[in-house]
């Protein structure tokens, strides 16, 4: 009988130890799935931050990394908006916060979306930027072989887009979207084309407007 006893005991002792073994592994797990919850919370935060930035102008053109994944900012910058009031046509627009100007006063019409040969009013195309609309200026009038790259560039978008010499500029291409701008010293398509694709009926106060 006492060898039963024995025996039963050790089986009783046994499976204690299994169960506090089953429920050892069991906490471990929770708490790995908590970390792993936590950790997935806290990249799907920073990316979300990091993106909130970049489109605001916060970080530039610069590109980060954030829990190992590349995040491109939107290109060019961020320009502080300056309203959207109409001015009488032949009135000279003031206030502007960029060179080119993003937003601001402007004539209550727009340009027609063309590639143009001679400089076009601000406060003209600030209207087409009020649409949505993206404007490629560049310093030089005379430089044809920029207007050419520039008006091939342009005319694959059936509308929305607007090519036009512009002296005032500080730099030698600037491409325009209403509170945004991008400055290039030289011709690359490739960061104009992203521009366009990034904001072109997207941004303004009536992107929708034809």
């Amino acid at each position: 009988m006492a060898k039963k006893d024995r025996a039963k005991a050790e089986q009783r002792r046994t499976a204690r130890e299994q169960r506090r073994e089953a429920e050892r592994r069991a906490a471990a797990l929770r708490r790995r799935q908590r970390t792993l919850i936590w950790s997935g919370v806290g990249a799907v935060i920073a990316v979300g931050v990091f993106a909130l930035l970049a489109w605001s102008g916060g970080l530039g053109q610069q590109a980060a990394t954030v829990m190992g994944r590349k995040i491109e900012a939107p290109p060019g910058e961020r320009v502080r908006e300056v309203g959207n009031p109409h001015i009488p046509v032949g009135t000279k627009g003031t206030g502007y916060s960029s060179n080119p100007p993003t937003s601001g006063e402007h004539y209550g019409s727009e340009a027609k979306w063309d590639v143009y040969t001679q400089p076009v009013p601000d406060e003209l195309v600030i209207h087409n930027l009020e649409h949505g609309g993206i404007w490629i200026s560049y310093k030089d009038p005379n430089d044809t072989e920029l207007a050419a790259k520039l008006a091939q560039v342009a005319r694959r978008y059936s509308t929305k887009v607007i090519v036009t010499p512009r002296p005032q500029n500080d730099a030698p291409l600037a491409v325009a979207a209403w509170g945004r701008l991008l400055k290039l010293q030289t011709f690359d398509e490739q960061k104009i084309v992203a521009f366009i694709n990034a904001y072109r009926g997207k941004v303004g106060p009536e992107p929708n407007a034809p």
